[in-house]
C-alpha cells in the first residue's frame, strides 16, 4: 500500500480506524469446535489407563497423595522416581488435580473419563489460543484455521 492511498476507502488502515475487522470466528466457537472434534477423534481412549511416563510419573504421585489424605510432606519424604518411589511431580498442580479427581470419583479408574474429557477441553482452549494468536498477527482466517488444525494434529 502506498502513502497516497493509505487512507483510501477500502484500505486496511481505514478499516482499522473505523473498527471494521475481517470476518473472525468467536474464540469460544473455535474452542468448542476443537474440543468436539478432538473428543470425537480420541473418544476410544476415554477409559484407557496411562502408559510410560504417565503411568510411572504423575499417576503414582497422585494416587499416593490422595491415599495420604493430601499430606504432601509425607509424599515428599517417600523415595523419588529414580528409586522406584511415588515421589515424582509431588508439587505439580496437575498431580493435585488428579488426586482431587480420585477423591471426587472414588478411584483412579473412575476418574479417568473425567481427566480425559478435561484434556479434550484443554486441547480446545489451546486451539482457540493458536487461532487468536495467528488472527491477531495476520488477520487471515484461513491461515489461522490451518494453524489451529496443525496444533490439534500435533
Amino acid at each position: 500500500m502506498s502513502v497516497e492511498n493509505a487512507g483510501a476507502p477500502g484500505s486496511r488502515l481505514e478499516d482499522r480506524a473505523l473498527g471494521v475487522a475481517p470476518l473472525q470466528l468467536p474464540t469460544w466457537l473455535v474452542a468448542l469446535a476443537a474440543t468436539v472434534l478432538f473428543a470425537a477423534w480420541r473418544w476410544p481412549v476415554l477409559h484407557q489407563v496411562p502408559v510410560w511416563d504417565g503411568a510411572m510419573g504423575m499417576t503414582p504421585a497422585a494416587i499416593t497423595l490422595e491415599s495420604l489424605g493430601f499430606d504432601v510432606f509425607a509424599l515428599l519424604a517417600m523415595p523419588n522416581y529414580a528409586a522406584g518411589g511415588p515421589n515424582a511431580h509431588a508439587l505439580s498442580a496437575f498431580t493435585w488435580l488428579v488426586a482431587g479427581a480420585i477423591r471426587l470419583f472414588g478411584s483412579y479408574e473412575a476418574a479417568l473419563p473425567f481427566l480425559h474429557v478435561l484434556s479434550f477441553v484443554s486441547v480446545g482452549a489451546l486451539a482457540a489460543g493458536v487461532y487468536r494468536l495467528v488472527m491477531g498477527m495476520t488477520e487471515r482466517r484461513g491461515l489461522a484455521l490451518a494453524a489451529t488444525a496443525a496444533a490439534l494434529l500435533y
